[in-house]
This record gives structure tokens, C-alpha cells and sequence, in this order.
């Protein structure tokens, strides 16, 4: 199985980037450059969810919102994110986010 799927991934990446075989080795180095950028940026923005749902932060900020009606808390909302915003990465805030939503829903 492992075979296949490093043969799948050799033949899609000749394919996808449509090159000769001499120009190969060119075109695949930047789309994978690229990749991995993407991936170890999510790897750390992951990592920050988890290390805060680890240390109880998410229980933290359900805690300390007080919103009783659906607006109130689309305002909480809006305004903590905001705040994220101007710290953190704006995908990185999305995750953090979504993952707080998940612990107030």
C-alpha cells in the first residue's frame, strides 16, 4: 500500500506540474516548498489550540462570557476576535475560534 501511494503521489506531481522530466526537479521543489509552508503553519496553529484547551483556556474565556442573548454573544464574539486578530495569524484566530464556539455551543 505504501508503494501505490508513493507512486500515485510521484505520478500526480509529474502530471500536475505538466514539465519534462529535465525541468521535473525545478517544479516540484517550489510547489512543495509551498506545501509544507501550509503545513507547518497549520502544525502551529494547532499546536496553539491544543496547548490552550490543555491548560484549560478555553475555560477560562466560556467562563468569563456573560452573554445572554444570541446578539450579546455575536458581539462578544466579534470583538474577541477582532482582538485575536491583531495578534495572532488570521487562520490561526479561524481555528482558535471555531474551537471556542465549539466549547460555548
Amino acid at each position: 500500500a505504501a508503494t501505490a501511494l508513493v507512486l500515485g503521489v510521484l505520478l500526480w506531481a509529474l502530471v500536475g506540474t505538466s514539465v519534462a522530466l529535465e525541468n521535473f526537479n525545478v517544479a516540484v521543489e517550489g510547489t512543495l516548498e509551498d506545501v509544507a509552508e501550509v503545513v507547518f503553519f497549520l502544525l502551529g496553529a494547532l499546536s496553539i489550540v491544543e496547548i490552550m484547551d490543555a491548560h484549560k483556556g478555553f475555560d477560562i474565556i466560556t467562563k468569563a462570557i456573560q452573554a445572554k442573548t444570541q446578539k450579546e454573544l455575536m458581539v462578544v464574539i466579534g470583538v474577541l476576535t477582532f482582538l485575536l486578530s491583531s495578534v495572532l495569524n488570521n487562520l490561526t484566530v479561524v481555528i482558535v475560534m471555531v474551537s471556542l464556539l465549539q466549547k460555548l455551543v
